[in-house]
């Protein structure tokens, strides 16, 4: 029998409802997923503007003082980042990084004085909280001291053969190390004037006693000729040609790249003088054509590839198969906090216990989960080789929670 005038339209609540929570689901777990990319994007900015702000200021603190050299501020923090897809939050630990340099404007003129106090200093701070962290600081240069003894080295062309070398042999110098890193100085470390040899500045509370220099006088004592033979009559040499040098290639973190370059300046005179012709000095052929002594880190180059093997033994040390197989003495281009030669362990034992009488339900969440990461730091030490140091931290929650409800 046809019924024109009714419509009966037949529904399946059960499959309504499924419909429904099909939708739920689906619909829910996109919206978690936008709000762990939320989450997610506002910790990482967070905490990046917290670490840019922070090693700012570790450096504005740092520069306090009388040194007028810059003083940097590198910063590494572990962070954990929650992940809400996680039963129990347990996302990722990001490492965070910011660096910082402050040099005081008013002191822009003056030159360091005495080592170490005033030499350009970078400071690594490495923690996962500000509570437990690991400050090292480290030097960023060091006084180089060059001799020459004039006409007691006949045989050698060196600057100081004639006094109408000194303006070649200092354009050298600058050249090689910059226009304000080198002075002439004496015995007593007194600034003298570059030609005339007469005293500039009086150092009258300056450190005799620093290593560095207390090492170039031994040399001095033992390699400088007392007398050479003229005409057949022994004289007294005259007194040898002290050069004192902030060399940034000397310090305890170096950079290899700018190490090979200042020795390339320093044993080539090819390439002293195009580097001289880009920077438009003038005067380039007689400037580097003169000889200047060679620091120990560019000495006994190897005329096959032109390498220098103090300094791939600094940063390339050789390896036996068992240590290459580990990983261990890895070539570096850089010294400093090696970022890109993290380690990390992460051990999770989290637990969910429940318990239900005839009264409650009650359920108990253990969270236990630790993530270490070991960084290294390498630098150079006083014996001209290579020192590493492991810096560790600890990312780590344990707590426990309880819930109780009725039935």
């Amino acid at each position: 029998m046809n019924y024109p005038y009714f419509n009966f339209k037949y529904q399946d609540r059960g499959r309504v409802k499924g419909q429904a929570i099909l939708e739920l689901a689906i619909f829910g777990s996109i919206v978690i997923m936008l709000l762990g990319v939320l989450l997610n994007y506002g910790l990482r900015y967070g905490y990046q503007q917290q670490m840019m702000q922070y090693a700012f200021r570790k450096a504005l603190a740092s520069a306090v003082g009388n040194s007028p050299n810059p003083t940097s501020h590198l910063v590494a923090r572990d962070r954990h980042i929650p992940n809400p897809n996680d039963a129990f939050g347990v996302g990722s630990v990001i490492p965070f990084y910011s660096s910082a340099t402050v040099m005081r404007s008013n002191r822009l003129d003056e030159t360091a004085d005495d080592a170490p106090e005033d030499m350009p200093k970078t400071r690594i701070d490495v923690a996962s909280n500000d509570l437990d962290r690991s400050v090292n600081n480290f030097t960023m240069a060091d006084f180089c001291y060059n001799a020459e003894v004039g006409v007691a080295n006949p045989g050698k062309s060196y600057c100081f053969a004639s006094g109408q070398n000194l303006k070649k042999c200092k354009r050298r110098y600058e050249e090689v190390y910059g226009a304000n890193n080198f002075w002439r100085i004496n015995e007593e470390r007194d600034v003298l004037d570059w030609e005339t040899g007469q005293l500039l500045v009086d150092r009258e509370n300056i450190k005799t006693n620093e290593p560095p220099f207390q090492r170039f006088l031994q040399w001095l004592h033992d390699n400088l000729p007392k007398r050479h033979p003229d005409e057949g009559i022994f004289k007294k040499t005259q007194p040898p040609f002290i050069v004192e040098i902030v060399d940034y290639c000397n310090g305890q973190i170096l950079d290899y790249e700018s190490a090979v370059r200042q020795c390339r300046l320093i044993v080539d005179d090819n390439f002293c003088l195009q580097s001289c012709e880009r920077g438009g000095s003038g005067e380039c052929d007689k400037a580097c054509s003169q000889r200047i002594p060679v620091p120990w880190y560019c000495q006994n180059r190897n005329p096959k590839d032109g390498s220098f093997p103090e300094l791939k033994k600094l940063f390339f040390p050789q390896r036996t198969r068992e240590e290459a197989f580990r990983g261990e003495k890895a070539p570096i281009w850089q010294m400093g906090l090696q970022a890109g030669e993290s380690k990390q362990s992460i051990i999770i034992n989290n637990q969910l216990d429940k318990n239900e009488d005839s009264e409650n339900i009650t359920t108990e969440d253990k969270f236990n989960w630790n993530v270490q990461t070991n960084r290294k730091v390498f630098y150079k030490n006083d014996d001209h080789t290579r020192g590493e140091q492991d810096v560790p931290t600890d990312v780590k929650q344990e707590r426990t929670r309880d819930w109780q409800t009725p039935w």
